[in-house]
């Protein structure tokens, strides 16, 4: 009995022996599995850097790029802003030239239109002239005759009271 309570006890310190190398054995293989995914995560991470910094490269290469590019298209618009605000002084200056060049010839054409009046008022105090004058010529034609008619219509009664004064001369 004592054996077997020596043996019970030595099978039950064995048992706990054997978990315990079961579980020694367990972790170990654990301790491994998780030193595996620890290595695994850093090659990981190693990777991911490696790949993160080949990206930031990249990604500066990209900016530095869009960065002269837009640089390059600003300096290309600022000389095409340039032009166009200098395209538009001239047409400003020329719009001018030409409102000063419309004032002028609108004063010239009033100042015509004005001389053209004056032009016109003389013509018709000419014309009316000219009228009365053609009217006075007639008017003396028409006297004219009538003197003419009463001269002859004179000298025939001259010629008339001579004879008569003849004939009277020679009767008596």
């Amino acid at each position: 009995e004592i054996n077997t309570k020596q043996w019970i006890n030595e099978i039950r310190g064995a048992e706990p022996e054997a978990e315990v190398e079961d579980d020694i054995g367990f972790l170990n293989a654990e301790c491994a599995r998780l030193s595996e995914q620890e290595e695994k995560r850093i090659a990981s991470m190693n990777q991911g850097r490696k790949e993160a910094s080949e990206l930031k490269s990249s990604l500066e290469q990209q900016i530095e790029s869009t960065r002269e590019s837009y640089q390059r298209q600003l300096s290309s618009l600022k000389e095409d802003l340039a032009d166009r605000e200098k395209q538009l002084r001239n047409h400003e200056q020329k719009y001018l030239e030409e409102q000063q060049r419309q004032t002028r010839l609108r004063a010239e054409l009033e100042e015509q239109q004005m001389s053209k009046e004056v032009i016109a008022k003389k013509l018709k105090e000419l014309e009316y002239q000219l009228e009365l004058k053609a009217r006075a010529r007639q008017e003396t034609r028409g006297i004219e005759e009538i003197a003419n008619k009463e001269l002859a219509n004179i000298n025939s009664l001259r010629v008339a009271f001579v004879d008569d004064l003849q004939s009277r001369i020679k009767a008596n």
